[in-house]
This record gives structure tokens, C-alpha cells and sequence, in this order.
């Protein structure tokens, strides 16, 4: 038992030094290849110096921010060696669900995956023991080893999944108060962007970093049907894309803004309130589990629990 630890763990870490030797110093002998590779080192460098200032700059900074300037450093090159190997589709899917979920300026696709890769390989680290004994065959050890690797795989999956969903609830919960003050804004004589742009100075959440974002992409030079656009496709979220829809066609057809944004006020509130009216009729059905596995079980002992001492109690006496 003590060999085959011993060979499991050289194999497991001499795969681990060679993926890591063939990320970090494989090269393409394409241009584009060998163009991009230039960029992103600019870039390393670029965030290496930056590190250096900043460092000149706050000579006590702590320990731990240190630690977080590496970290990021190397996730940073780990994840651009990690995309030029990731497959296409999966890293659009990945990079779409991290601009989803508001986090493309803190995450890279290819990090990403790297630390999905890191969480199935420390699930199954954490399955060892299963692994390693005589007891289950050989089949269902490898059984074992694939589910605890893509469980792993999974999880920050999962994770990222419950941050989407979560930030979609706050976009749909601002937008209705956000069309309103934007209405009241127009109303009152303001453009369009400068309504936008006192509504993002006075809220904070989600859908106020968006209007931000799109704001700065219309003074890029962008125009603002792109920019609206873009800032549906990074919320997705219905009631953006229906809002998008209706700017987009009162400036094609010439009508009032001022009374499109009265409407769209009006149907974003109803919108909300039926959000609000579904999210009740389901309260009663999502009862059911707690009930059946929690509740129901303690009410069954302290009612039957007697009772069934006592006949117990009268079946010893009479055998």
C-alpha cells in the first residue's frame, strides 16, 4: 500500500511539473502567436512596474497585499499561458459568464479554468484515502477519482453561477427605481446621458456601474447604439434588453424620449411587482422541504414518541 501511494504521488506530481513546464514555456511559431505573446508581456511588465511605483510609494505596505500583488501576478501569466491552450468554445463560454457574473476586470477566462483545474486536482488530493485502500477495487477507485475531479471542476462553476443569478436579481431589483429617477430627470430638461449620468453618481449597485461603463464607452467614441448594446449583452438580464430596445427605436423613429421613458417607468414597475407577486407563489412550495425534513420528523417524535415508549414498555413486561 505504501508503494502505490508512493507511485501515485510521483505520477500525480511529475503530470503536474510537466503541464506546468509545457504552459509556461511552450512556444507557437505563428506570428499572430508570437505577436500576442509580445503584448502580453508588455503587459506583465507594465503591471510589474506599476507594483515597483507603488512600492516606492508606500514603502510599509503589509504582508499580506504583498501576497495578493504576487498572486495576481501569477495568475495573471498562468492565465494567458492557460488560454492559448483552452479550447475556444469552452473559454467564449467561460469569458461570457464572467462578464455576466461583473467580474471581466478581475478575472481572465484562462485563470479561471486553471483554478478549476486546482479544485478537481485538490478533491481528489482529498480523496487519497478512498484511493488507497484494499477494500474497493480497482474500477471504483477510478470511479472515485473522476467524480471528486469534476466535482472539483464544478465548483467554482457552481460558484460563479450563484454570482450571476445574484447579480441579475439586483439589476432587475434597481432598474424600476432607475428608470424613475432617469423619467424624472428627462422631465425636468436634462438629456439623456446627463440623466444617466446623475443617476449613476447618486446609486450604487449593479446596473449603476453598467450605466457608468456605458457612459465612458459614448465619450471613447463609441455610439450609443453600440454602447447600449454592449451593456445589455454584459447584464443580460430581459427587462435590460427590452429598455435597450425601446431607446434604440425612439431614436430611429423621432419619438418623445421623455414619453418612452414614462412608459418603460411604468412597465419596469409592473415588471418588479410581478417578480415580487411570483417570487410569494412559490414561497408556499419551496415550504415543502423544510417541512418533510426538518419539522415534520420532530413532530413525529414528540407526538408518537410517548406512545411508543409505552408499548415497548408493556411488550417487555409481557415477553
Amino acid at each position: 500500500m505504501v508503494i502505490q501511494m508512493i507511485l501515485f504521488v510521483s505520477i500525480t506530481t511529475g503530470v503536474a511539473v510537466f503541464l506546468l513546464i509545457f504552459m509556461l514555456f511552450v512556444r507557437r511559431s505563428s506570428t499572430r502567436y508570437q505577436v500576442r505573446n509580445r503584448v502580453q508581456g508588455l503587459q506583465a511588465v507594465d503591471i510589474m512596474q506599476t507594483g515597483k511605483m507603488y512600492q516606492e510609494q508606500r514603502p510599509h505596505r503589509s504582508l499580506r497585499i504583498s501576497l495578493l500583488r504576487i498572486w495576481d501576478w501569477i495568475m495573471f501569466i498562468v492565465g494567458n499561458r492557460v488560454k492559448a491552450m483552452t479550447p475556444q468554445a469552452l473559454y467564449r463560454a467561460l469569458d461570457q459568464r464572467i462578464t455576466w457574473a461583473g467580474k471581466q476586470y478581475i478575472w481572465n477566462a484562462g485563470t479561471f479554468f486553471f483554478v478549476m483545474v486546482l479544485c478537481g486536482t485538490g478533491m481528489v488530493v482529498l480523496s487519497l484515502g478512498f484511493i488507497f485502500t484494499d477494500v474497493l477495487p480497482l474500477m471504483q477507485r477510478l470511479m472515485i477519482v473522476l467524480v471528486m475531479f469534476f466535482c472539483g471542476m464544478f465548483l467554482p462553476w457552481f460558484c460563479l453561477s450563484v454570482m450571476i443569478t445574484k447579480r441579475r436579481q439586483g439589476i432587475n431589483a434597481q432598474l424600476s427605481d432607475m428608470m424613475d429617477l432617469v423619467c424624472v430627470s428627462v422631465q425636468a430638461g436634462l438629456s439623456f446621458d446627463a440623466a444617466l449620468t446623475k443617476v449613476g453618481e447618486r446609486m450604487k449597485g449593479p446596473m449603476a456601474d453598467e450605466t457608468n461603463r456605458m457612459l465612458r464607452d459614448v465619450r471613447m467614441g463609441m455610439t450609443r447604439r453600440q454602447s447600449l448594446t454592449a451593456m445589455a449583452n454584459r447584464c443580460h438580464v430581459d427587462s435590460v434588453y427590452l429598455f435597450v430596445a425601446a431607446v434604440i427605436q425612439t431614436e430611429s423613429l423621432g419619438v418623445s424620449l421623455a414619453n418612452m421613458l414614462k412608459i418603460q417607468a411604468d412597465n419596469m414597475r409592473d415588471r418588479h411587482r410581478q417578480m415580487i407577486r411570483e417570487k410569494a407563489m412559490k414561497l408556499p412550495v419551496k415550504l415543502v422541504f423544510p417541512l418533510a425534513f426538518f419539522i415534520f420528523p420532530t413532530i413525529f417524535i414528540v407526538v408518537l414518541g410517548p406512545l411508543v415508549l409505552t408499548v415497548l414498555t408493556q411488550l417487555k413486561g409481557n415477553f
